[in-house]
Protein backbone atom coordinates (compact mmCIF):
# COMPACT_ATOMS: atom_id res chain seq x y z
CA UNK A 1 0.00 0.00 0.00
CA UNK A 2 1.32 3.46 -0.86
CA UNK A 3 0.83 6.53 1.34
CA UNK A 4 2.00 10.22 1.23
CA UNK A 5 4.98 10.55 4.13
CA UNK A 6 2.52 13.34 5.40
CA UNK A 7 -0.72 11.25 5.85
CA UNK A 8 1.67 8.25 7.61
CA UNK A 9 3.13 10.34 9.79
CA UNK A 10 -0.79 11.76 11.04
CA UNK A 11 -1.28 7.86 11.38
CA UNK A 12 1.74 7.75 13.28
CA UNK A 13 1.20 10.70 15.34
CA UNK A 14 -2.51 9.65 16.60
CA UNK A 15 -1.01 6.13 17.33
CA UNK A 16 1.35 7.49 19.74
CA UNK A 17 -1.27 9.95 21.60
CA UNK A 18 -3.78 7.41 22.14
CA UNK A 19 -1.34 4.94 23.14
CA UNK A 20 -1.12 3.93 27.04
CA UNK A 21 0.72 6.00 28.91
CA UNK A 22 2.86 5.38 31.82
CA UNK A 23 1.51 5.46 35.08
CA UNK A 24 -1.82 4.36 33.57
CA UNK A 25 -3.66 1.96 35.83
CA UNK A 26 -4.92 -1.61 33.68
CA UNK A 27 -7.03 -3.92 34.31
CA UNK A 28 -5.65 -7.64 33.73
CA UNK A 29 -8.10 -7.91 30.69
CA UNK A 30 -6.32 -4.96 29.41
CA UNK A 31 -3.11 -6.06 29.84
CA UNK A 32 -4.08 -9.48 27.94
CA UNK A 33 -5.27 -7.40 25.27
CA UNK A 34 -2.01 -5.05 24.83
CA UNK A 35 0.07 -8.57 24.82
CA UNK A 36 -1.93 -10.09 22.19
CA UNK A 37 -2.17 -7.34 19.71
CA UNK A 38 1.38 -6.53 20.64
CA UNK A 39 2.32 -10.04 19.47
CA UNK A 40 0.81 -9.72 16.25
CA UNK A 41 3.06 -6.51 15.11
CA UNK A 42 6.09 -6.48 13.24
CA UNK A 43 8.19 -4.63 15.99
CA UNK A 44 6.68 -4.31 18.92
CA UNK A 45 9.35 -2.30 20.84
CA UNK A 46 8.99 0.91 19.18
CA UNK A 47 6.11 3.04 17.74
CA UNK A 48 6.61 4.45 14.39
CA UNK A 49 8.22 7.24 15.73
CA UNK A 50 10.90 5.40 17.89
CA UNK A 51 9.82 5.40 21.23
CA UNK A 52 10.13 2.88 23.29
CA UNK A 53 6.56 0.59 23.75
CA UNK A 54 7.65 -1.80 26.66
CA UNK A 55 8.74 -0.09 30.17
CA UNK A 56 7.98 -3.36 32.36
CA UNK A 57 7.74 -7.03 31.78
CA UNK A 58 5.83 -9.03 34.14
CA UNK A 59 5.69 -13.18 35.17
CA UNK A 60 2.60 -13.59 32.15
CA UNK A 61 1.69 -16.62 34.42
CA UNK A 62 0.39 -14.35 37.10
CA UNK A 63 -2.10 -13.30 34.70
CA UNK A 64 -3.10 -16.54 33.70
CA UNK A 65 -4.17 -17.73 37.11
CA UNK A 66 -6.94 -15.14 37.10
CA UNK A 67 -8.22 -17.09 34.45
CA UNK A 68 -8.53 -19.93 36.34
Amino acid sequence: MCRPSRLRAMFASRACRKSVMIGKSLSNKDMKQLIVHMGEIDQPWNCPHGRPTIRHLINLDLLMKDDV
